[in-house]
């Protein structure tokens, strides 16, 4: 009998070390399971951080084009209510004073016209680069 106990403890011994090394195979396989779901958790933490700053920018991009927006509204409005008002004064000129059809202007008046014309609107842009909001005011971190 004592081959036959031997073998039983031999047999119980197979039978520990497969019930140990199942057991280790099974906690190995489920912290690798843990630590890839660290993993999927840590990247998509990382996606919503950069989604969140995406959508910051974004947002801040609308707010500036929406304030241009109503800059640009409103700066046609002025011009809408100033066109007539500058057409009609210009039609109450010509018909007062008309020009001669032979009319020229010299070489010395063309070049005050024209310097005239650049200082006007060489203001003009001067007043509307004032006016525009900086492209990165209302930016946010």
């Amino acid at each position: 009998m004592n081959g036959l106990e031997g073998r039983l403890k031999a047999a119980c011994g197979l039978v520990l070390l497969a019930g140990w090394l199942g057991s280790a195979w099974w906690a190995y396989s489920h912290s690798m399971d843990v630590t890839r779901r660290e993993w999927e958790l840590a990247d998509a933490q990382r996606g919503a951080v950069v989604a969140r700053a995406d959508l910051a920018s974004y947002r801040a991009e609308v707010e500036r084009l929406q304030a241009l927006s109503v800059l640009i509204e409103n700066k046609l409005d002025a011009l809408r209510q100033a066109q007539p008002k500058i057409i009609e004064r210009y039609n109450h000129v010509v018909e007062k004073s008309p020009l001669p059809a032979d009319c020229r202007p010299g070489a010395d008046r063309l070049r005050e016209l024209n310097a005239a014309i650049e200082a006007a609107n060489a203001a003009l842009a001067r007043q509307s680069d004032k006016d525009l909001p900086a492209a990165g005011a209302g930016e946010g971190g």
